[in-house]
């Protein structure tokens, strides 16, 4: 992979730009602990400033906040920046945020040359060694394309980078010089398990994710993802697969909560089973954007269908626990799906789990993939990811997390890992009683979802108000 840059490729570094200079920017991803800052600060006082701020055209950071701040707190006049030399945009700004972090806690491997001199120098790009296809890398070269060199790398006497090995592998691939710092032999081992400590924490909530965005991160269940070409497979569910198909009798009704392009539901209703779709982020085969019409139309078709037939004996809810945009939606959307559950119904969700991508996420098999390498977690273990020009968020659980979650609506709860554990099973069976207002505030919020514009079509009505009589009437379920 190569780039060809319409930036400049000159490397514009201060190595004494005045801290009381550096403007904040309006958004920053990350908090930090006081006792997390005091660590920042040791660090700094011990090693210096190895890895540069950066500031963008207009003067303001776009990565370093919080060393800007250990600087101020620590009485250092100057620090080491490096000034872009167009104006980055405002997502790309948020993309700087979380890229600069990620190649901090990447674990490429990269080379330049041995014996360069303590403190910073420039390296061309045809002296870095090492191979990578990974996904971040390919998105650094993308920012380095579009801005020019932004980052620069840690590396020993002997040349192995120890920190931003993914940065200097993008700018293998763009062709521009990489900066870099190295440190004293004797420095190193300290160096590194300072980088080890946790100096911050995640916030997403001034992305301001709509939930629309979400449609973004539907699976391509059951066909080809056409973007990926020959290189893609078709991906089936392993709930579908490993559960609910053998699962479901002749006559049975199931609905699917989220149903993305409902290619299961296809199946199942070729097979002849009573099967329904509900996706209110319908996009149709061949079309772009939401169809507010269709998702209507699944909504009367299901109202109709309650209304013949009462409640579900199956009710899936397939990778969107993993694709909301708030715990509020989270809980929105379990209501709605226990009002669906029949009393002696069962209910299924799958969802992605958070042990195997902490576990993973610098691993061969991850690599191989192509896949993210890292996810940067808030403390309700949301990621961000930009995805065709917006942002959208991905939810990650725990074993113990997702039990105690489902308890609140289900009596019965029984989880499993998928083969491959990157994933959460869940199979839960006598949905609880819960109060009026709890569900018909969920049910008005799921079945009416906001749009673009903030439209909400308010056809939900009549499908709401008959689960509130039905769950009325179906009791505890215990």
């Amino acid at each position: 992979m190569t780039a060809s840059l319409s930036a400049q490729t000159e490397i514009r570094f201060d190595p004494a730009f005045p801290v009381e200079l550096l403007q904040p920017a309006s958004y920053n991803p990350r908090r930090i602990t006081p006792d997390a800052f005091a660590a920042l600060r040791e660090s700094i006082s011990r090693y210096g400033m190895c890895k540069p701020v950066i500031l963008n055209a207009d003067g303001t950071l776009v990565a370093g906040h919080q060393r800007t701040r250990a600087l101020k707190a620590n009485g250092v006049a100057t620090t080491p920046a490096i000034l872009l030399s167009r104006k980055v945009r405002l997502h790309d700004e948020i993309r700087f945020n979380l890229f600069h972090n990620s190649v901090e806690t990447g674990r490429g491997t990269a080379h330049i040359p041995a014996g360069l001199s303590v403190g910073y120098s420039t390296v061309e790009h045809g002296d870095v060694t090492g191979k990578s296809s990974n996904m971040i890398v390919r998105e650094i070269v993308k920012l380095i394309v579009q801005y020019g060199p932004w980052g620069s790398v840690v590396a020993d006497p002997d040349g192995r980078i120890i920190l931003n090995a993914d940065y200097a592998l993008a700018a293998k691939l763009a062709r521009v010089p990489v900066l870099a710092y190295t440190l004293p032999a004797g420095d190193v081992q300290g160096f590194l398990d300072a980088l080890a400590r946790d100096y911050g924490v995640y916030d997403y909530t001034a992305l301001g994710v709509k939930p629309y965005n979400q449609l973004l991160c539907q699976m391509n269940r059951l066909r080809r993802d056409e973007a990926r070409g020959a290189k893609s497979r078709d991906q089936k569910s392993t709930l579908y697969e490993g559960y609910i198909l053998p699962a479901i009798k002749p006559g049975e009704r199931l609905v699917d909560f989220g149903a993305g392009h409902g290619d299961y539901v296809a199946r199942l209703l070729a097979a002849g089973h009573r099967a329904f779709a509900y996706e209110p982020h319908l996009q149709p085969a061949g079309a772009r954007g939401i169809s507010v019409r269709a998702v209507v139309r699944q909504l009367l078709n299901i109202a109709a269908d309650v209304q013949a037939h009462g409640l579900y004996q199956h009710v899936v809810l397939d990778s969107v626990l993993n694709s909301l945009t708030s715990l509020q939606f989270e809980e929105w959307v379990l209501a709605s799906c226990n009002a669906l559950t029949a009393a002696d119904g069962t209910f299924y969700a799958a969802t992605r789990n958070r042990a195997f991508t902490q576990m993973h996420s610098n691993s061969t098999y991850m690599r191989a993939a192509g896949a993210r390498r890292i996810e940067f977690l808030d403390p309700d273990a949301f990621s961000a990811s930009f995805r065709s020009g917006v942002w959208t968020l991905q939810h990650f659980h725990t074993v113990e997390g997702l039990r105690e979650l489902l308890d609140r609506y289900f009596h019965d709860v029984s989880l499993s890992l998928a083969a491959s554990a990157s994933t959460i099973q869940a199979v839960c069976r006598r949905p609880r009683s819960l109060p009026e207002s709890t569900l018909r505030e969920a049910l008005d919020a799921e079945l009416n979802m906001e749009y673009p514009g903030g439209y909400r079509h308010d056809r939900h009505g009549e499908l709401r108000d008959l689960l509130l009589r039905l769950n009325a009437e179906r009791g505890t379920g215990g």
